[in-house]
């Protein structure tokens, strides 16, 4: 059993009430699926007690229904959320590297923002299944990598994918 996660939500956001959609492998080339979106404080890994920006991505390597929301939208409730801090942005999931090219977008994307008044830090929570691109690595800063061990519901064969681990 993995030990609860201690997060204190501070504000949340209130993402549009958009059409639910199946997640694959290919995404709009200017959107992600996302659950939430909000700022709290990280409370685990080296980043602990260090106020954050959560982007929950929709999707596990199972889940398939929640929300798109357009690049332009998230960053300026990236903004909106930051006010005058500079949060470091915890992408997180589901899966988030289910959605890796889009990422690779968004981060880009991020860099030109006009709204957001600095260049964040970003952190990357993902369960080590999945390999990622050479340029994502690039632009991530920090990867939280937490495999679900064998005492889970899911098979050895579906959560230990070595060839992604060993990368981590």
């Amino acid at each position: 059993m993995n030990p609860p996660r201690t997060t204190t939500i501070i504000k949340t956001a209130v993402l549009p009430a958009n059409v639910s959609v199946k997640i694959t492998a290919t995404s709009a080339p200017d959107s992600l699926v996302v659950s939430e979106l909000f700022l709290s404080v990280q409370g685990e890994g080296p980043s602990t007690g260090k106020l954050a920006i959560f982007l929950r991505l929709a999707g596990c390597n199972r889940a398939t229904e929640s929300k798109r929301m357009l690049f332009e939208d998230i960053i300026a409730e990236l903004a909106r959320l930051a006010g005058k801090h500079q949060p470091r942005i915890i992408i997180t999931g589901g899966e988030p590297l289910l959605q890796q090219d889009a990422l690779v977008a968004f981060i880009d994307r991020i860099k030109l923002a006009k709204g957001l008044r600095f260049y964040p830090k970003i952190e990357v929570e993902t369960n080590g299944t999945i390999k990622p691109s050479s340029r994502l690595s690039i632009l991530v800063s920090q990867w939280n990598v937490s495999p679900k061990l064998t005492h889970s519901e899911d098979s050895p064969t579906d959560t230990i994918k070595e060839d992604a681990l060993n990368y981590f």
